[in-house]
């Protein structure tokens, strides 16, 4: 079950209640963002898969750098199902940086929620709905923070590899004042696209069907899953080469058995808003870290008794 719930908060930040998320899956840091920045080009993307990977590799630090301050807000739902048995975990990630360089990263899960702030100094957070602890920044990790809860939309689309392709000829359009283009995702030689489009899908119920039980997830269900359909629009800003906005719905097999295979479905909704004009974040009433006390240490204390017999003999020689 921990498998499960990462991959939705991965995308969500409960950082290590994490479901599915690949360790070493896309390019993050300073180095993906050269990645992205030397390969993207937003008008060709549909004729280079590399750049389609280039451009879904940006972390949030590369986006902030390049638009400013902005607010990044996603709904990601994930449903396994395998005959009658269905396990969904839906989650909300919000993710805000304002001028003065304050951030905010959110992740709602079920119930599971985490909640941590930044600025220049100081690192707060909050699980679930208790009181804002304050940290010294230098304790923390921040890169991580934003980049997992930004990176939804990557590891929502990289379970659809390599068949994932646009469309070509993607269609023009104002987005917050900027100029974007509209690409519709595809699935490129996908098998049993038309099963998972028409007729009975595995989780779908029958007429007068029992109440479904939890299903469990396969183990490597990522390495066995073959992607069946998808449907949607990825929006992307022309002069950056930064993903603005997608909203899509697809389905994957997973071939975990020969008969009646595991499938998945993946519905993701979220884009990019409030470019330059995020309001200043302002931290609620916070109190310190608890800090548990740590007794001296006494690496030689398992010879101690040793150590006082030689000292003895070392006083009495002399």
């Amino acid at each position: 079950m921990v498998g499960l719930v990462r991959i939705v908060l991965v995308v969500g930040l409960c950082l290590c209640i994490g479901f599915g998320c690949k360790g070493g899956g896309g390019t993050t840091g300073a180095q993906g963002d050269d990645y992205g920045a030397r390969l993207c080009n937003a008008s060709n993307l549909h004729e280079v898969s590399a750049e389609l990977r280039a451009l879904l590799s940006g972390t949030f630090e590369r986006v902030r750098s390049r638009l400013g301050p902005l607010r990044y807000r996603a709904k990601i739902g994930f449903s396994f199902a395998a005959d009658e048995d269905r396990l969904a975990v839906d989650s909300e990630l919000t993710v805000e940086s304002d001028a003065a360089g304050t951030t905010h990263v959110q992740s709602v899960a079920g119930d599971q929620q985490v909640e941590v702030f930044w600025t220049a100094s100081d690192f707060y957070v909050r699980s679930g709905l208790g009181r804002l602890r304050k940290k010294p920044i230098r304790e923390i990790s921040l890169v991580p923070w934003s980049n997992l809860a930004f990176s939804g939309l990557r590891e929502a689309l990289e379970v659809f590899y390599p068949r994932l392709s646009l469309a070509p000829a993607p269609r023009p359009q104002l987005v917050g004042g900027r100029e974007a283009l509209v690409y519709q995702l595809q699935v490129t030689q996908g098998l049993g696209a038309g099963e998972a489009e028409h007729g009975l899908g595995h989780g779908q119920k029958k007429a007068g069907a029992a109440p479904s039980t939890p299903v469990a997830v396969p183990p490597r269900w990522r390495e066995l899953a073959s992607p069946l359909s998808i449907t949607g629009e990825l929006v992307v800003d022309k002069a950056e080469c930064l993903v603005l906005a997608a909203e899509f719905r697809g389905k994957v097999k997973i071939l975990d058995r020969e008969v009646r295979p595991t499938q998945l479905s993946i519905d993701y909704s979220g884009g990019i808003s409030d470019i330059g004009t995020v309001a200043e974040i302002v931290l609620g009433e916070s109190v310190p870290e608890v800090e548990r006390y740590r007794p001296p240490r006494q690496p030689l204390s398992f010879f101690a008794s040793e150590l006082g017999e030689i000292e003895a003999r070392d006083a009495s020689a002399k």
